[in-house]
């Protein structure tokens, strides 16, 4: 049954991609699942050096990229979603485009896989992870995760299930440290030191609103990040794990990523690699699709910026209005399933603790006129507010107001960041394709 699962996930894989209906990166595991319930058992027992598991409101695909580069560059065969296909469906589609057709046998020692929170208990219970990472716990789609209670419950059961497991938390944020309570296993904690965490409600690993109650855990924390630098586009710090410290340099921007840098090295570290090989790593790391990632836009440079939640969207603006260059931002709002149906979460941006003087902003996507309303409140003139239903006529207006030398941002939420790329990544990337037919409302 198992080799029937394979053949139909990888038939579908590769004529989904021919009619141009996809990348392939869910139906496979939807009709190989439904053929085998047990493949990804079956497939994961092979993995010589185990899996880790990432999961958290935000960072969980570039923790991920990040740990996988790492573990490629000293030589590991890596199985990995890097795609950001987080659910069951794309995990399974994962192992079923890992699997040799004609052995069954998977390309791949060890996995790293982004899980999504509300699938890990499944997930973990089926893959029995060696490392389990937890990156931060945020509100983020009430309509699918109820409020963080809930979620916090999912990710303490995942870890429940598969007890021999290393876990891995963010003593920042007190909600993911909170989960080591009743854990008698090896538990470790990663932590940002030196960076004045109560200056903003927006830093990545509050998760409360009272912002003076954020505290870091009171224990042990094994992986720190200090002497943090943030540049305009890089940033920098200091790994101290062991005893040993380690120059790290980033060649993207934001508190954000380092604290995703912080947790794969921490995950590297875990499972042998040496701190000089993650720093030769994670100076050469390029960005997951979507995520900050640059495409050029009639011969101007578009940073799409993947925002889906409060917590992420703040610090994402945080990041790059901080940065020098450019004052021309695109927001493309939709609110398909995949993003969420509720978008009231664009009022807990705290846009009015920003300086938006000078900003002009394009205004895409189904729910674009409610992004205009927010930033009205937040006392950004008519004049500097551009509405464009259709994201990618959109972000070629965008393209067209920025500045030659510096570019735009566009922040995108999931679907509209698909069509976006699909649009302007090229034929060749292979994720062209990715959620063809999620267009926004029109």
């Amino acid at each position: 049954m198992k080799s029937i699962a394979l053949i139909a996930g990888k038939s579908v894989s590769a004529l989904s991609q021919m009619a141009g209906r996809g990348s392939g990166l869910t139906l496979p595991g939807v009709i190989a699942d439904r053929l085998h319930a047990h493949l990804i058992p079956d497939l994961a027992r092979q993995l010589a050096d185990g899996a880790v598991v990432v999961t958290g409101t935000n960072g969980k695909t570039t923790t991920a990229k990040m740990l996988g580069d790492v573990l490629v560059g000293c030589g590991q065969r890596v199985v990995r979603n890097d795609s950001g296909s987080n659910l069951r469906q794309g995990i399974t589609s994962t192992f079923v485009r890992s699997a040799s057709l004609l052995t069954g046998q998977l390309d791949g020692d060890m996995a790293v896989l982004e899980v999504d929170e509300a699938t890990m208990p499944r997930v973990c219970a089926e893959i029995a992870p060696r490392i389990i990472c937890v990156t931060n716990l945020f509100r983020d789609q009430l309509d699918r995760y109820g409020e963080l209670d809930t979620t916090a419950a999912l990710v303490r059961e995942a870890i429940a299930a598969v007890p021999e497991a290393t876990v891995l938390l963010n003593a920042d944020d007190p909600l993911v440290a909170r989960l080591a309570a009743r854990l008698d296993r090896d538990v470790r904690f990663f932590s940002v030191h030196g960076v004045d965490q109560s200056a903003s409600a927006n830093h990545t690993s509050c998760n409360v609103a009272d912002v003076s109650s954020c505290e870091t855990s009171s224990q042990k924390v094994d992986f720190i990040a200090r002497d943090v630098e943030l540049r305009a586009q890089s940033s920098a710090f200091t790994l101290l794990a062991g005893g040993v410290a380690t120059r790290i340099e980033l060649p993207v921007l934001g508190l954000y990523n380092v604290y995703n840098a912080l947790a794969a090295a921490a995950c590297a570290l875990s499972v042998g690699v040496t701190p000089a090989q993650i720093a030769t790593s994670l100076a050469e790391f390029r960005p997951a699709f979507g995520r900050t990632e640059a495409l050029t836009v009639g011969g101007r440079r578009v940073v799409l910026v993947l925002t889906k939640n409060p917590a992420g969207a703040q610090q994402a603006f945080s990041a790059v209005l901080a940065s020098a260059g450019t004052r021309a931002f695109g927001i493309a709002l939709n609110d398909n399933l995949a993003d969420g149906t509720d978008v009231s979460w664009i009022w807990d941006v705290d846009f009015e603790s920003f300086d938006l003087s000078g900003c002009t902003f394009v205004l895409t996507g189904g729910r674009a006129e409610d992004m205009a309303v927010r930033l009205k409140y937040a006392g950004v003139p008519d004049r500097d507010l551009r509405v464009c239903r259709d994201p990618v006529q959109a972000v070629s207006m965008l393209a067209a107001l920025a500045p030659s030398s510096v570019g735009a941002h566009m922040f995108a939420t999931y679907t509209a960041m698909l069509e976006i790329r699909n649009a302007f990544a090229g034929a060749r990337d292979p994720f062209t394709g990715l959620g063809r037919g999620l267009r926004s409302h029109a």
